[in-house]
């Protein structure tokens, strides 16, 4: 009886394991990459204005909502080296500037394949003018690597694809 229960328990373990994977469980990884895709592309937020634009008189207080705003946003997300890179050349908001002040940008859909060490990414970004309504969507590519946590060590977008979204908000 007790081999019974065991090989019972087995099984079930590894059905409700088979069945978490087949029913949409995200990794660590991939939640951490919608994440950061997610705050990437979708504002100007009120945040990321009240970060980068309305504290130009004030440098130390801008620079503290600037901080304020990359650790709400990406931080959870990112190792800190590569946190510390993207703050530095505004890589994580690179392409939210180039919608500011004309146009918002939200992220409607992200599809993620894995490979061995990386996984490859597409987000749909619809884009909205503000003044006339006029709309589209894009989509942006590229390739993200994560540690053995989930936490994103790498991006890279596919070539084109600032100019993809520049294009788009003409």
């Amino acid at each position: 009886m007790g081999i019974l229960l065991f090989a019972t328990g087995c099984t079930n373990a590894e059905t409700s394991g088979d069945n978490s994977e087949e029913g949409g469980t995200q990794s660590a990884a991939e939640q951490n990459i919608e994440a950061f895709l997610e705050n990437a592309f979708t504002g100007p937020t009120e945040a990321y204005e009240q970060a980068f634009l309305e504290e130009a008189d004030n440098l130390e207080r801008r620079d503290e909502k600037i901080s304020e705003y990359y650790q709400n946003n990406f931080e959870p997300y990112m190792s800190e080296s590569l946190l510390e890179g993207f703050i530095n050349s505004n890589g994580a908001t690179q392409f939210l500037r180039f919608a500011y002040p004309d146009y918002v940008l939200a992220t409607e859909e992200i599809t993620l394949e894995e490979d061995e060490d990386y996984y490859t990414f597409a987000a749909d970004v619809s884009y909205t003018k503000k003044e006339s309504d006029d709309s589209g969507t894009f989509t942006i590519n590229g390739n993200m690597q994560t540690d053995e946590e989930g936490v994103i060590t790498g991006i890279q977008y596919h070539k084109g694809q600032y100019e993809k979204l520049e294009n788009a908000l003409k």
